[in-house]
């Protein structure tokens, strides 16, 4: 498995219907053929995905990012306690909740009328991001309209700004932030090198020969912008991009559209570590509605032309499989970007004075060792990443540390290093 298909994931629908027993067995094949890692399901508020159809992803290895929709104002974050509870019983780690904030459809009229829009915004978002942490889902900010009717880098900067401003240092460490990566007609490296490339573009005005974050690299834009405030660059879900047919006026997709689909593909394994997948748009939709032309299934059985495209990558990868990647280093810790770092560095000293291992953040780098270690608690690192680096022919193991050893897979190993507050749990590779 190369480390480009592991980013790789599809929307299944733009829907939150077709999750029965019956579904799942006519797509995980076709999910399987697709080689697909991450999956981007549209889900209700008012109830959940089927545990059966999140299960059998899971055990497909396939990671569910599931997309909660609501209008804001009227959604009470309370009555989703019990969704986002059983979400993470059934092992899912990634739940957005709210779609596009920066719309005016997505409120209510009278919250969106009135001033300090992204102040109530984080009323709402708040207390969910605050629960999901406390059953053990990531917390996700949900993805903004690149441009919008509130322009998506001023929502965001004010929205880093104001949790900044409250001391919601710990929140934003733990923070993912979901967003959408569509080409919108224009070439890949549009926008490439961010803000600090492209000084002159604002809200709402991009002057001529400047670039602006309406593209494929919107995640140059959003990680520059929120290091800068914030002093984070939060871990992105790309919940739905690639290059796609206007659903009003196009047919299907065109060749330019199918050939820069495949370059995305391509391009994945040079993404920066903090982009985790990218959920091309998407995979299947009911005939005669909006957005139909977009599936890349018609009909289960009748792929649509991008489909051969993408699937002749795939299988030229399989032929040629990447070597182990070079390993460069002995032992990796692989830090995380959390509270859990700070938890843990008085624990950690004896570790480190035992095994003089290299430390650090990054995944690329990690991969260049014949060892790794994880620190911290399962979900801060995707069983995703765990896969990629056995596969990349390092040995993985995690240790948790601090108040982190109740954990129920942790399992002592005195003998290994003796302090009395790490546990040890290896997890693959030989």
């Amino acid at each position: 498995m190369t480390f480009a298909s592991s980013r790789l994931g599809y929307v299944y629908r733009h829907d939150d219907q077709h999750f029965t027993q019956d579904d799942l067995r006519i797509w995980l094949p076709i999910l399987k053929s697709l080689h697909t890692r991450w999956l981007t399901l549209v889900a209700s508020s008012k109830r959940t995905i089927p545990e059966t159809f999140l299960t059998g992803l899971l055990d497909a290895g396939i990671e569910p990012i599931v997309l909660v929709r609501g209008i804001l104002g009227e959604l009470n974050p309370n009555t989703l306690q019990p969704l986002l509870r059983s979400y993470a019983r059934w092992g899912v780690q990634y739940v957005a909740v709210f779609d596009r904030p920066n719309l005016r459809c997505t409120w209510m009229d009278a919250e969106w009328n009135h001033k300090g829009i992204v102040e109530r915004f984080l009323e709402h978002t708040v207390p969910i991001l605050e629960f999901q942490r406390s059953v053990g889902l990531t917390p996700v900010l949900p993805p903004l309209q690149p441009g919008g009717d509130y322009w998506d880098t001023a929502f965001l900067r004010s929205t880093f700004e104001a949790l900044s401003r409250r001391g919601r240092s710990d929140l934003l460490e733990d923070l993912h932030l979901a967003i959408y990566a569509w080409t919108n007609n224009k070439p890949l490296d549009w926008g490439s090198g961010g803000p600090s490339r492209w000084p002159e573009a604002r809200p709402y005005y991009t002057p001529p020969n400047c670039q602006d974050q309406i593209g494929f690299r919107a995640f140059e834009w959003y990680a520059d912008l929120a290091n800068k405030v914030s002093g984070y660059v939060p871990k992105m879900l790309v919940v739905a991009g690639g290059a796609i047919p206007d659903p009003a006026s196009e047919k299907s997709y065109s060749q330019p559209q199918i050939e820069q689909n495949v370059s995305i593909l391509r391009a994945l394994a040079d993404m920066p570590d903090y982009v985790l997948n990218f959920s091309f748009d998407c995979l299947s939709a009911d005939p005669a509605t909006l957005g139909c032309n977009l599936a890349w299934y018609p009909e289960p059985t009748k792929p649509a032309p991008i489909v051969e495209a993408i699937q002749k990558v795939l299988h030229s990868q399989e032929k040629s499989p990447s070597l182990p990647t070079a390993k460069t280093f002995s032992h990796y810790l692989l830090l995380p970007d959390s509270k859990a770092l700070h938890l843990a560095a008085t624990e950690l000293a004896s570790f480190i004075q035992a095994h003089k291992p290299i430390l650090g953040f990054s995944e690329n780098e990690a991969r260049m060792a014949r060892k790794v270690t994880l620190v911290g608690r399962e979900e801060e690192f995707s069983q995703t990443l765990q896969r990629d680096l056995i596969d990349a022919g390092c040995v993985v193991d995690r240790i948790s540390t601090g108040e982190q050893t109740g954990d129920k897979d942790s399992v002592s190993s005195a003998s290994t290093f003796p302090h009395k507050a790490i546990r040890y749990s290896p997890l693959g590779g030989s």
